[in-house]
Order: structure tokens, then C-alpha cells, then sequence
């Protein structure tokens, strides 16, 4: 697989990239810092917008996004609301969420996914007119007996991507599986990660979240993995936390995995400090924690 670096004026000019959404040619880039997201197509157009503030068309602190048709959606943690744009950048409709924003998906014109924190469902379904509804029921898990469920985590609990067909997956950060759910919420499959990927993921996850609790007190959590992306092709991205091999490319209509295995000695490896990512066929955009933005290209198995 190649992977080549993006250099642009508009790229070069963020200095905190939290997310990062590769849409056919063009990718929308998300910085909490500066409060500014990028819609960029390299080589030919790169647009700048927002600032700090609570107005149209600015932000508090955006962490999400995500693309659909003409649109771009940037969830506004800060301010509680999502913004809509089109490919030209301007605002085209604001939505005041009803639910806490974490990771989302935009499921059509008038629909997100917004993964929520509760004990019994994994999503909330918002409508343009602020309404809400619980969609994708959890699994019920065995517990011993006497012993109380756990409550639902509050961070890294779960991330969510689009499929075709009104379809989505969710990655569940607490057994390290990945559901596959009809439009309903009616889950079709699920699929393990590697039993050695697994377990390796959950022992640093567990060291580090020992580490904070010693620090900061109180029950905290970390994450298995730090991002999970798909497209309308069925084609998923997942980027792992605290492993070699630095994420998996999943091919879920034939059922193939390819593994994106960091180079150790290279601190620079856009793998090891990758902060976001997003998936579109064979390719893969990654923005890493020094704001350097690679694209890469996925050898499939045929």
C-alpha cells in the first residue's frame, strides 16, 4: 500500500485535527483548537470557516463530523448543536441537539445517529425538527448472579459508522465486538477483532485506565479503539489504540480484513499518532496528532 503525505495551505494552517472525513475528492477536516473546520479538495480548492463563539457558523468545541450527498455536518460539543454546510462552505441549517454529542453519523438529509450513553440502547435517532428516538438495543450480557449490569460508560463507550442501505455498524469498546444493524436497529451480524488483537488491546486498556484512576480518582475509561469509519460500500475503517498493527481495513460485503501494521522504529508513523481517520473504497485518510494529513491506498485481497 502507498501512503502519501498532503501538503496544502489550508491542511498546513490547523494545529489540532480531531477528526477527519474523506468524501469522494474532498476531505473535511475538524480543528478543536482554532475552532475552524477545513473542507479541502488538495491540489484545488481549500476552504476555511468558523471561529470561537456561539453565533452562526461558529463553535465552542467541535470534535465530530461527518459528509452525506452535498452536505457537511460538524457536531458542536460546546455549544450542543450540530451545523450544516454545503460544499461551498456556507451554513445551510443549525440543529440544537436533544441528546449529549458524542460520536455521530449522518444517517440521510434529515436523520443522525448519535451515540448515546445509556445502559439499554447504543443510539439516538435526531430529526431536523429536535426530536429524538432510542434505536440498536445493546446485547444483554450474563452477569453473575446477585451482581448489577455495569452502567453504561460515559466516554469511548461506543462509535458508530454508516453502511449502504440505511445499514450501520457500531464498535462496542466494551467486549471488542463489531455489530452490524439494519435501518431498524435490528442487528444482522457480529464479528470479533483477532483474539490476539483483542487481548492485547484489552490489557493496555486496562493499564492505562488504572493509570488514570490513580491520577484523576473515580472511575474513568479508555478506549480499544480510538476510531471507527465506514462508507455506502461496506468497506470499514478501524483505528486501534496501543497496538502495532495500527488499524484494519474490512472489506464486510466479502468478509476480508487487511491489517495496517505501524513501522516501529518510526516515530513518525502516521499509524502510531493518528488522531482520526476515514475510509472510502480502497483509501484511507489519516490525520495524526502533528496535524500531518497522509492518504493511503489499501493492497485488498482479491
Amino acid at each position: 500500500s502507498d501512503s502519501v503525505a498532503i501538503h496544502d495551505r489550508t491542511i498546513d494552517s490547523l494545529t489540532r485535527i480531531v477528526d477527519i472525513v474523506l468524501h469522494d475528492s474532498m476531505l473535511v477536516l475538524t480543528d478543536s483548537r482554532q475552532r475552524r473546520v477545513a473542507q479541502v479538495v488538495p491540489g484545488r480548492v481549500g476552504k476555511l470557516q468558523g471561529r470561537r463563539g456561539d453565533g452562526p457558523g461558529e463553535f465552542q468545541f467541535p470534535l465530530h463530523s461527518d459528509a452525506l450527498g452535498d452536505r457537511v455536518v460538524i457536531g458542536d460539543i460546546g455549544n450542543s448543536r450540530f451545523q450544516f454546510f454545503n460544499r461551498e462552505g456556507e451554513l445551510i441549517a443549525t440543529l440544537k441537539s436533544p441528546v449529549t454529542i458524542h460520536h455521530f453519523a449522518l444517517e440521510s438529509d434529515s436523520t443522525l445517529l448519535v451515540a448515546i450513553a445509556d445502559s439499554v440502547w447504543y443510539l439516538a435517532r435526531v430529526t431536523m425538527r429536535g426530536e429524538w428516538h432510542p434505536v440498536a438495543r445493546r446485547p444483554v450480557r450474563q452477569h453473575a448472579k446477585g451482581s448489577q449490569a455495569p452502567a453504561a460508560l460515559m466516554r469511548y463507550d461506543h462509535l458508530i459508522a454508516m453502511l449502504g442501505n440505511g445499514s450501520f455498524v457500531v464498535f462496542d469498546q466494551a467486549d471488542g465486538m463489531l455489530r452490524e444493524y439494519d435501518a431498524r436497529g435490528e442487528m444482522l451480524r457480529q464479528r470479533s477483532l483477532p483474539p490476539d488483537i483483542l487481548k492485547q488491546l484489552v490489557q493496555a486498556r486496562d493499564e492505562d485506565m488504572k493509570a488514570l484512576s490513580t491520577r484523576f480518582g473515580g472511575v474513568l475509561t479508555a478506549p480499544l479503539v480510538k476510531e471507527l469509519a465506514g462508507d455506502h460500500r461496506g468497506h470499514v475503517l478501524l483505528l486501534l489504540s496501543a497496538s502495532p498493527i495500527g488499524g484494519l481495513w474490512l472489506d464486510l460485503n466479502r468478509n476480508q480484513a487487511v491489517s495496517l501494521a505501524t513501522d516501529a522504529p518510526r516515530r513518525g508513523d502516521p499509524l502510531l499518532s493518528a488522531t482520526a481517520g476515514s475510509v472510502s473504497g480502497d483509501s484511507i485518510a489519516i490525520a495524526s496528532f502533528d496535524g500531518s494529513v497522509r492518504v493511503r491506498r489499501i493492497a485488498a485481497p482479491r
